[in-house]
């Protein structure tokens, strides 16, 4: 096993691969996510132990309904799990549709995607069969959500292996042969139906919000006699499956998911230092009462930049005390998120002092500079 890289961050990802055996080698695998999951200027990182236990999984061709993991913990990674088993071998669905009905986790989860293929070590791209194009891997990508024309790239050859993120009304709309946008003359609406019908794995993330589709892609997943499947036992026989997984962060019951097989934490899950940081970091919060509510836009942008040029110091107060960001010292750079009550807040915010300001209206501005990072967008 090789992972050999470019000075300067430009990633050459090769990692030999030997025989497929009953006992998988994890440090080979651990070295294939890492290598996924490089990022510009910051090292990949290995697995977490409930991600290895999720890919045993999947390379045992044995998903789960529901993958139930705190918030912060990686479950947009499912999509690298996914890649990574298919390169063992295992018979999966080729295409991976993730689907989420907020525009802001779309685009996040596209760039994700985009990452996973810039990222593909060489000899896992030739195991999935993936060819080249403008000197990149050929492993199409396709974001399909409103505001955003679909690139058809999923479309090319359904032999191969794809990935696609979109919105639950885009996504559902094609499974039930009306898709938003899609050609009703040139029988495109059949034809893109089928090919999310079968052979594919749906991520449902942030399920608990969308119950109504998650029940549909269940109806879908299970009814394969010719109502919401192939017409002859035959061909439901052959056909390759329809698979769904919902993603979750909210504890779900077995019925609210319809299924006992739900994926969770263990103890042990939980005892890993960068997860049990996770889990027991402390959250606090304070309340600021405004004279005017007009300057809320003003006053958000300070206290914002206030935040992000301070932090804690070792002498800042213990549990229950306050007040809670007034004793911080300016050390450092910070990333601050801010959730505005509207989006014309969060749009019509002051330009901040100091760093560059760059933003837009798709609901989220950002700010970068010496003092880091700042993103404000509406709930």
């Amino acid at each position: 096993m090789r992972i050999a890289r470019k000075p300067r961050h430009q990633a050459i990802r090769e990692v030999y691969y030997t025989e497929r055996s009953p006992v998988l080698d994890k440090n080979r695998l651990d070295a294939v996510f890492e290598c996924l999951t490089w990022e510009e200027g910051r090292p990949g990182h290995a697995p977490f132990r409930w991600q290895r236990r999720l890919l045993r999984r999947f390379i045992d061709a044995d998903l789960p309904a529901a993958v139930d993991v705190p918030t912060g913990l990686g479950k947009t990674s499912v999509m690298a799990l996914w890649l990574i088993a298919l390169g063992e071998g295992t018979r999966l669905p080729r295409r991976l549709v993730y689907v989420v009905d907020r525009r802001a986790v779309v685009d996040q989860a596209t760039r994700f995607a985009e990452r996973l293929r810039a990222n593909l070590p060489a000899d896992l791209a030739d195991r999935l069969r993936l060819g080249w194009r403008d000197g990149k891997r050929r492993l199409p990508i396709s974001t399909l959500r409103g505001g955003f024309v679909d690139n058809r790239d999923w479309l090319d050859d359904p032999s191969r292996p794809a990935l696609l993120v979109g919105t639950v009304d885009m996504i559902g709309s094609r499974l039930l042969f009306g898709g938003y946008g899609v050609s009703r003359r040139r029988g495109m609406r059949p034809f893109q139906a089928g090919l999310l019908g079968v052979d594919t794995l749906v991520l449902l993330d942030e399920a608990h919000l969308c119950l109504p589709f998650e029940r549909l892609l269940r109806q879908i997943e299970v009814q394969r006699n010719g109502a919401l499947g192939p017409a002859d036992e035959a061909a439901a026989e052959t056909a390759p499956p329809f698979c769904v997984m919902s993603l979750s962060a909210t504890g779900r019951t077995t019925a609210e998911t319809h299924s006992a097989d739900v994926f969770r934490l263990t103890e042990a899950d939980k005892q890993e230092p960068v997860v049990r940081a996770r889990l027991t970091a402390r959250k606090r919060l304070k309340v600021i009462e405004l004279d005017d509510p007009k300057e809320l836009p003003v006053r958000l942008a300070e206290r914002a930049v206030k935040l992000g040029r301070q932090r804690r110091s070792a002498s800042a107060p213990q549990r229950g005390s306050l007040p809670l960001f007034d004793s911080m010292e300016t050390n450092g750079p910070a990333r601050v998120l801010v959730y505005c009550h509207s989006r014309t807040v969060a749009v019509t915010r002051p330009p901040l002092p100091g760093p560059r300001s760059r933003g837009g209206t798709g609901g989220a501005r950002a700010s970068r500079g010496s003092t880091g990072t700042m993103l404000a967008g509406a709930a």
